[in-house]
């Protein structure tokens, strides 16, 4: 009779078995040690993006104040710029009195005084200049004669009279042809 060793097979057969649930075991592992080490990155990509996320919030809420408050000084700026050209620009429609008695008064030498300033005439200004002397008086009326007055605001100068008052005080009275009245 012929004898059949059916153990041997059994354990080769477990033998076999156990390789393969190693090696299934081997892989499974790797497998999820993958995916546990994937689930681990991402979960600390999240937390650092969001850490992150919460910097860049509190920059911008930071940013955003000085914003805030440099939008306001530089309304502040715009609004006093747009006073400053609105006064620029009516000041230019004004008439400059004081531009023009400055230019007299170039004219007018030591020792005289002007004693009155009339505007009233359009395109003339009337002045009345005094002098306790002839020689003042002389001085002053050499000056005007000799003045280049193409240099000044005034295209002419006229002396209407001269007189002397019961002090002894000489009264010259003149008047100057402005060139611009109130800018053209």
């Amino acid at each position: 009779m012929v004898q059949v060793n059916l153990l041997s097979k059994k354990k080769g057969f477990k033998k076999q078995r156990n390789a393969f649930s190693l090696v299934g075991m081997v892989v499974f592992g790797l497998v999820a040690g993958f995916f546990l080490v994937q689930v681990v990155m991402v979960v600390w990509r999240y937390y650092s993006v969001n850490r992150k996320l919460s910097e860049v919030r509190q920059e911008t809420k930071t940013l955003s104040a000085e914003m805030l408050r440099d939008n306001e000084k530089l309304n502040r700026f715009i609004l006093t710029k747009f006073i400053l050209s609105e006064i620029t620009r009516l000041r230019a429609k004004q008439f400059d009195y004081s531009s023009y008695l400055d230019q007299i008064q170039n004219f007018v030498p030591a020792g005289n005084e002007i004693a009155s300033v009339d505007f009233q005439t359009q395109g003339f200004i009337s002045i009345r200049v005094t002098s306790n002397t002839s020689g003042g008086l002389s001085t002053f009326e050499k000056l005007l004669r000799s003045a280049d007055i193409t240099k000044t605001d005034f295209n002419s100068v006229v002396i209407k009279s001269v007189t002397r008052d019961e002090g002894g005080l000489f009264k010259t009275d003149l008047l100057f042809g402005i060139k611009k009245v109130n800018g053209g």
